[in-house]
């Protein structure tokens, strides 16, 4: 009989006896499905700001705030954060552990050579003639082993763990955009505070000057006791505005440092400035909620389904006959000066088969586990839907309350601005003393304190909203092993 035939034989053979006899998994429930953006109520406040002019989609989101010391804020950030590397070892990581899947399905080849010195027993198997006598035993060998995977075990283990090197390289994205997100965030919360310290200032200096008149009318005769005493109540709480003010600036500035990987230094290089507290911060365009499965959390968490569906594959293959063709090829002699002789070639090839029939149930253990495992995995994969949803109708519903705030404030800052210029002209024409200008001056820097803070937080919520809506993050082409869709078979 042929070698080739005889292998056939051998294999049809294992089969019919292995398959009998191996463990069953059982029943299996129904798995959860995941859920898709457009299942989901995206509500009023997105249907309505969807409505916006699309914009194009760049995962340098900050760029659109037109602001060349952010961006290089965000360049220097993004190079040397510690957060940023600990994202990129676990994509090293996941692309060791998708090489050695990979290897499990190819062929592998060894070598083994083998030198014993050894003396025969005189109570064993030897002759009388060798029985006590020393000899040199000696093997040369090539030794190949490639598993026929009949079942997919390893394609499915393969296919998991490319599953999990895409959720690692989309985790690396959820890393930056947070990291951009916070410096943003925090560029604005500096910008603001920078802001308010100058309206304090000015308000505090005004306040002086009040003080100063009420003292100078008092000595005159002109005022009272009270006036003075009403002037400078405002003074001491001013001045502790003050000193919070260049705490907060401070504590923003550290920050910035921190999260960029910098020294304490670092951070009080950046003075930002609230360009324009009169404008509105406009919604930004493209907000359907489709766009919300694009974000990298969302990405890497359907990978993670993707790659638990495949492991649940693999733990129902795991049920099966494991067949491993073994090959070996080269020299044994009993004597080492003829290992390398003609005569001593040896070689062989046939089938390994590996089947459980009773394991205590591990199998059964180890594949509810994964059934389980995938539940777990798509009951994340629709709670950090849900949240990426509620993230977004957030911001744009605290961008429209901010803008309703906005427009009012911007009226009354109209109105005290024209009371000033009011009291302006009345002390030019001597109808009124300089106490009435100062006193409309600082009703103007009150308004223009409420506006700046609430452009801060317009920019803020601005900044949360695009990174909420994935910072124009894209996952890339994937030229190597992709998941078309989850295995329980």
């Amino acid at each position: 009989m042929e070698p080739s035939h005889s292998i056939q034989h051998w294999l049809a053979v294992c089969l019919l006896l292995a398959l009998p006899g191996c463990v069953s998994p059982g029943h299996s429930p129904e798995p959860p499905k995941p859920l898709s953006p457009e299942q989901l109520e995206a509500g009023l406040d997105i249907e309505h700001a969807a409505t916006q002019p699309a914009s194009q989609a760049d995962d340098r989101w900050w760029l659109s705030f037109n602001d060349a010391d952010l961006d290089r804020l965000l360049a220097a950030a993004l190079e040397t954060s510690p957060s940023l590397a600990v994202a990129s070892a676990r994509i090293d990581r996941a692309q060791a552990d998708a090489g050695i899947t990979l290897a499990n399905t190819r062929p592998s080849l060894s070598a083994m050579t083998q030198i014993l010195r050894s003396q025969d027993s005189q109570n064993y198997k030897t002759g009388a003639d060798e029985a006590g006598v020393w000899h040199t035993d000696g093997q040369a060998l090539l030794q190949g082993r490639y598993n026929l995977d009949l079942w997919g075990l390893n394609r499915s283990l393969n296919e998991a763990a490319v599953g999990s090197l895409r959720a690692a390289q989309a985790d690396q994205a959820v890393a930056r955009l947070a990291l951009s997100g916070s410096l943003v965030e925090t560029w604005f919360a500096l910008g603001g505070v920078l802001e308010q310290q100058a309206i304090v200032n000015q308000t505090l200096e005004q306040r002086r000057s009040i003080l100063r008149l009420s003292e100078d009318r008092l000595k005159s005769g002109l005022g009272t006791q009270v006036d003075v005493v009403r002037a400078r109540g405002p003074i001491p709480l001013l001045e502790a505005e003050q000193a919070r003010l260049q705490g907060a600036a401070r504590g923003y500035q550290l920050r910035l440092a921190a999260l960029a990987g910098k020294g304490p230094g670092w951070g009080e290089q950046w003075q930002p400035k609230v360009a324009d507290p009169r404008r509105s911060v406009a919604l930004p365009g493209h907000l359907p909620a489709e766009l919300i499965g694009g974000r990298p959390d969302v990405v890497a968490q359907r990978w993670r389904v993707e790659a638990q569906g495949k492991r649940i594959g693999a733990a129902r293959a795991a049920f099966y006959p494991n067949i491993d063709l073994l090959a070996f090829a080269g020299f044994q002699s009993f004597s080492f000066q003829n290992l390398f002789h003609h005569d001593s070639r040896t070689y062989g090839v046939g089938p390994a088969v590996t089947l459980p029939i009773f394991d205590a149930g591990r199998l059964r253990g180890q594949y509810r586990a994964q059934q389980a495992g995938y539940a777990e995995a798509v009951a994340s994969y629709n709670q950090t839907l849900v949240n990426a949803l509620s993230e977004v109708a957030g911001h744009v519903s605290q961008l429209r309350a901010i803008e309703g705030q906005r427009l009012k404030t911007v009226q009354g800052l109209d109105e005290a601005e024209q009371v000033y210029d009011l009291e302006n002209l009345r002390y030019r024409q001597s109808l009124t003393d300089f106490l009435h200008v100062l006193d409309a001056q600082t009703r103007v820097l009150d308004t223009r304190m409420q506006l700046v803070q609430l452009k801060t937080s317009a920019l803020q919520n601005h900044a949360g909203l695009l990174r909420a809506l994935g910072g124009g993050w894209k996952e890339a082409d994937q030229n190597s092993t992709t998941l078309a869709g989850t295995s329980h078979d």
